[in-house]
């Protein structure tokens, strides 16, 4: 088994070009947040899972593939709790702010 080996200028383009789309899947979620539309936001929570982790953006990934599998699993239960998915997608929206706003920051310098 090979070990592939990422150009890490590339690397640095794909993340640049990915943090620069990700503001709309933010605002998004936000929208399906106060719309409750939990189904629709798990897309987007998995687009953001697979991109984030391609990316090494570790912490984004993670918080979106819990948060999509909390949904999914809540959105497959006989009552599912309207309160503890808003609750969760809400929790991930305040990660998904903690990433955006330092972001903000280094575009505006750069």
């Amino acid at each position: 088994m090979t070990q592939t080996t990422v150009n890490p200028v590339y690397m640095g383009r794909m993340q640049q070009r990915f943090i620069q789309n990700y503001y709309a899947r933010h605002d998004a979620l936000e929208v399906l947040f106060e719309a409750k539309a939990y189904r629709d936001a798990l897309a987007i929570l998995s687009d953001v899972h697979g991109s984030a982790e391609a990316l090494g953006l570790t912490a984004l990934g993670q918080a979106a593939a819990l948060v999509r599998d909390f949904l999914t699993t809540e959105l497959n239960t006989a009552e599912p709790s309207d309160r503890l998915m808003h609750t969760a997608l809400n929790a991930y929206l305040d990660v998904s702010m903690e990433f955006c706003n330092p972001t903000e920051r280094f575009l505006a310098t750069a």
